[in-house]
């Protein structure tokens, strides 16, 4: 006897207008992005606007004739072609977007002169009529799925749309707050209008509500909710592009001049209607997407199709890209003339760091919790110090660590330097450095602007070796003039007795593609590699003490001096003598 429901189930059927989906393919480089799934609801979201638009039709012919219910309803098809080594996994990706298997379907098994063997199992979806209260949703043998509402197609509008990672500075998802379960795989859209909007491919936004919190929901949830702005536009994120190639940035003037390798790296910022940009916050060892009152910066990367958080921000960028402008063989030699005969001052260690407790230790911003600038460079020159002493390193590294940024003092003892710097271009900057006089590696930081470097287009310096031969050696090369190489030039002509693995912990610290990356290989030696591990191994000291300042208090000057004369002092003395230095 056959089951009356699905008697029926299959009349209703046979009485709706058919459709059938005949291929959804997503290419290799797509795949596990659930782009299947939105081709999917693209097909029905069509289907509904060409089929099923007049509602209060549908509902007139309704009260008229019992036949005609159905008139306006879909019967959408397809074939579930699967290997069998994935048995059923197909199937199961289309039951979550609510088809079913065909009642008494016969399973065919097909082989396709590939080798492999594949099930071919008919399955079906009916889109029944719906309400106005309905429309954009279905639940039917699975997962609820909410689908894009016919004006909210993604296909023949204004604008576009890609497939995007949403991800924080590690590399690792961030986590919205979803209030209706399940997976979400995301597209940034360009609404037409000047807008970016996040949608998942099930059909959910991405909504900054006014308290700062962030959730997945339906642009119209929310409807009574108390603000301003209507809750279908907390969806809409105006972007502005911080451009490389301005000094300042403003939320008016954020045009941008340079070429595709520069705006490939360009910082965004996504500002919400209420006011604030969109951020990321740790919640429960991940971290979870909100707004904030400050600036947060997004990059974009075309080539993983990823929207990452950033640390990164303009003054870091604008620095980095003065240092390519600015860091040719010319220029280091023409400081190394100016500055290694050490006239400009005679002073002490401790004097040199009193100095510098009026310059902030994060030159490129601090963390958004903070209101005040944060600890000084003399804070970090003593925690790091005192970080090397708690590690059990040898006086001569605590030394090393306690001297490391006084190269910033340059600008209190030279007024040609303090001009420049403030104008134009402050090297006493500690930054990633990098050999002059050869081709830069390909991983240095941020080497989207090594074009604008002369000596790239100058044979003499251009290729692997450049000015140098193999095996040279580092104590033989340029390095790009910051602070600490100018400290490292400062203690060897007052011949400081610190041992050659501590100046050579100085001098390449920043040196990261060297000690860190095996890069430089053609100009090592020997002698290079026994300091390497010593070297890498200080500067993953620095700069954990350098992130410990993040979240510390400012040292004062009874702090630093009790410091001074308990410990450093005597060490200062027994390295550098008593007398004070030639600067």
């Amino acid at each position: 006897a056959l089951d009356k429901n699905n008697v029926d189930e299959e009349y209703e059927l046979g009485l709706m207008t058919q459709a059938k989906i005949h291929v959804l393919d997503v290419k290799e480089p797509y795949r596990g992005m659930d782009l299947g799934g939105l081709l999917f609801s693209q097909a029905l979201c069509s289907l509904r606007h060409r089929y099923m638009t007049d509602v209060e039709k549908r509902d007139r012919q309704q009260e008229s004739s019992d036949a005609s219910q159905y008139a306006s309803s879909i019967r959408c098809q397809l074939d579930a072609e699967e290997d069998v080594r994935r048995h059923n996994k197909l199937v199961h990706f289309y039951e979550n977007l609510g088809c079913q298997t065909k009642p008494r379907a016969k399973i065919q098994y097909l082989n396709n002169n590939d080798g492999e063997t594949y099930r071919k199992i008919p399955m079906q979806m009916a889109l029944r009529s719906l309400s106005n209260k309905e429309s954009g949703s279905h639940t039917q043998h699975g997962r609820r799925r909410k689908f894009l509402a016919a004006d909210g197609s993604l296909v023949d509008r204004r604008g576009c749309f890609l497939p995007i990672q949403l991800l924080d500075i590690s590399g690792s998802t961030i986590h919205v707050h979803n209030q209706s379960g399940g997976r979400q795989d995301w597209l940034i859209v360009d609404d037409g209008e000047g807008n970016i909007q996040f949608r998942t491919t099930h059909g959910l936004y991405l909504r900054a509500d006014p308290d700062g919190q962030c959730s997945a929901a339906g642009v119209s949830d929310d409807e009574d909710a108390d603000s301003d702005t209507p809750p279908e536009e907390w969806a809409n994120f105006r972007l502005y592009r911080v451009s490389d190639a301005l000094q300042e940035y403003s939320a008016d003037d954020m045009e941008s001049e340079p070429g595709h390798d520069v705006r490939q790296k360009e910082l965004w910022m996504l500002k919400t209607v209420h006011g604030t940009f969109l951020a990321v916050i740790p919640e429960n060892d991940v971290h979870v997407m909100c707004c904030s009152k400050a600036p947060t910066f997004w990059q974009a990367d075309d080539d993983t199709l990823s929207l990452i958080c950033t640390s990164d921000t303009p003054s870091r960028r604008q620095h980095y890209r003065k240092t390519w402008i600015k860091q040719t063989v010319g220029y280091v030699q023409e400081m190394h003339q100016r500055y290694l005969d050490f006239q400009l001052a005679k002073m002490s260690i401790k004097d040199a760091l009193n100095l510098i407790k009026c310059i902030p230790c994060h030159t490129y911003g601090v963390a958004k919790s903070r209101t005040d600038p944060g600890p000084s460079l003399r804070t970090l020159c003593f925690t790091t110090a005192e970080a090397a002493r708690d590690a059990g390193h040898p006086d001569w590294v605590q030394l090393v660590a306690l001297v490391h940024e006084l190269g910033a003092v340059v600008n209190f003892i030279d007024m040609n330097t303090a001009a420049e710097s403030e104008d134009d271009y402050d090297w006493t900057i500690t930054c990633r450095s990098r050999v002059v006089g050869c081709k830069a590696p390909d991983r240095a930081n941020f080497n989207e602007f090594h074009a604008l470097n002369a000596d790239e287009s100058d044979t003499r310096y251009n290729s692997s070796l450049g000015m140098y031969y193999h095996g040279c050696g580092l104590d033989k090369v340029l390095l790009a003039w910051t602070g600490p190489e100018y400290t490292y030039h400062m203690l060897k002509h007052n011949e400081s007795l610190i041992p050659k693995e501590g100046l050579a912990m100085l001098r390449f610290f920043s040196l990261g593609d060297w000690h860190s990356h095996e890069e430089y290989r053609q100009l090592t030696n020997a002698d290079d590699a026994v300091v390497q591990p010593l070297v890498a191994e200080f500067d993953q000291l620095r700069r954990e003490a350098r992130r410990r300042c993040i979240s510390i208090d400012e040292m004062t000057d009874e702090q630093c001096d009790k410091l001074w004369d308990d410990h450093y002092g005597s060490i200062v003395a027994k390295y550098c003598g008593d007398e004070d230095l030639s600067w």
